[in-house]
């Protein structure tokens, strides 16, 4: 029988828009590879549910050194699907999204891609699906954590935030999570709620938009979250992600020789 859903992850990861900069700037683009390879990539990749496929959305543009790690990381994970658009139309990512999905059902979740998602994520999403036609599933809690502090903070009650899930009919094209911005979502009519904690947004020095909230913690780690270096480890948090990100590749598989190789000529 075939699935009655598809799910999909979608992540814009330097796309033009009519008001950025230039989304190929070698020094933004190292910052966001590392942030991506250490953090977001693992924890999307040891989902305890593999039911999905993760398509990534980079600008034609790209330089060929960071086309290398992507491609690396596909080649490892064939559920990783890097697309390239000149620019960021809905309608270009709706029309790739309709391309990977048969089923009568999709499901799809944005993610950032300097962001984690806890291991259940996917599962925990998939679970509420019931054959809406249109339902926006929310995820309430969460963390994050900020390089300053060198702390993890409890987020709660995050309504309408940037991990937002879309459940939908595909008979009349796809709408996909990309509904419009994500802050704007909770006048949506048909909302899921689901009191968990399933996510964590990082602050750093290129992040200009999210802030520091929440309460504290004094943990090191997170549960149910897999990352590579341990975030609480050094107070030189740029040094830090280079050096753990070597450690941990350091005789591994060739394509992550391969990142490693890259990282050391773009310093």
């Amino acid at each position: 029988m075939p699935p009655s859903f598809q799910h999909l992850i979608l992540t814009k990861f330097n796309l033009r828009r009519q008001s950025s900069g230039d989304v190929n700037e070698r020094e933004w683009l190292t910052k966001r590879f590392r942030l991506f390879v250490d953090y977001c990539f693992p924890s999307v990749r040891n989902q305890t549910n593999q039911n999905f496929k993760w398509l990534v959305f980079f600008d034609t543009g790209l330089p060929e050194e960071f086309k290398v790690i992507i491609n690396s990381l596909a080649a490892e994970w064939d559920l990783l699907i890097p697309v390239y658009l000149d620019g960021q139309a809905r309608a270009d990512i709706r029309r790739i999204a309709a391309m990977h999905v048969q089923a009568p059902y999709c499901i799809s979740t944005r993610l950032d891609n300097d962001d984690m998602l806890s291991i259940h994520f996917v599962d925990v999403i998939q679970s509420q699906f019931d054959s809406q036609k249109r339902l926006l599933v929310n995820v309430l809690h969460g963390y994050c954590y900020s390089f300053s502090h060198q702390r993890f903070f409890e987020v709660k009650n995050k309504l309408a935030n940037p991990f937002l899930s879309f459940i939908e009919s595909t008979n009349g094209g796809l709408k996909t999570a990309f509904l419009g911005k994500h802050n704007k979502m909770k006048k949506f009519k048909k909302v899921l709620n689901l009191d968990a904690s399933l996510w964590c947004f990082l602050i750093h020095d290129s992040n200009a938009v999210n802030t520091v909230s929440g309460r504290p913690l004094r943990i090191e780690r997170l549960p149910d979250f897999e990352y590579k270096p341990t975030l609480m480890s050094s107070s030189d948090i740029s040094f830090s992600l280079m050096a753990q990100s070597m450690k941990y590749r350091l005789g591994v598989l060739f394509s992550k020789l391969q990142i490693l190789s890259v990282f050391n000529k773009l310093d």
